[in-house]
């Protein structure tokens, strides 16, 4: 999908989100694939493709109940995980960043001490 300023999947405080499509995508400034501050439980892959976007801006619980790959590209961070933002089953996260802008981008932003596995920065 093709937005800006946009967010993908969004789960308040207090509540529990799934994802089980094979593939989240934005495209776009400014944009969100996954914004969580409860609990989301992760089987898909997510693609965020554009400056200042996130594949995952997490706050909450983040279960990764299968193997997920977040590619992010143009100016897009991987993984935003703030304060009290927390993963379980970190292992089965990859991570690919592409930046061709020249612009500052993270394949993962951690506000706190966070064990992640990331294979590949380019």
């Amino acid at each position: 999908m093709a937005v800006r300023e946009s967010i993908g999947l969004a789960v308040s405080l207090s509540s529990t989100g799934t994802n089980t499509a094979a593939n989240v995508k934005l495209t776009g400034k400014k944009n969100t694939a996954i914004y969580n501050l409860g609990t989301f439980n992760q089987e898909g892959n997510i693609t965020v493709d554009g400056e200042k976007s996130n594949g995952i801006f997490n706050r909450g619980t983040f279960n990764l109940t299968d193997n997920t790959l977040i590619t992010a590209t143009n100016g897009a961070n991987g993984l935003y995980n703030s304060t009290g933002g927390s993963f379980t089953n970190p292992d089965k996260l990859t991570v690919n960043v592409t930046d061709t802008t020249k612009k500052r981008c993270w394949s993962i932003f951690q506000m706190q001490m966070l064990r992640l596995m990331v294979s590949k920065l380019t």
